[in-house]
């Protein structure tokens, strides 16, 4: 019936779709994500509290 969607395994034979053999094969091929330094900023915050043992506390700019 025309509402019904094809099977997996019949999808990717009606297109020809090999299993994928070699993961390597994919990377390098999505352009990553812009690097606004916000992970580094957030790892940055971890170290300093687990050096200060800040125990939860946030930093201020007069501390």
């Amino acid at each position: 019936m025309y509402w019904e969607s094809p099977a997996l395994k019949e999808l990717a034979r009606a297109q020809n779709v090999q299993p994928l053999t070699n993961v390597q094969v994919l990377f390098g091929t999505w352009p990553g994500d812009e690097d606004y330094g916000s992970e580094e900023a957030v790892c940055d915050l971890r170290q300093a509290a687990s050096a200060n043992d800040l125990h939860g506390r946030v930093l201020t700019k007069a501390e």
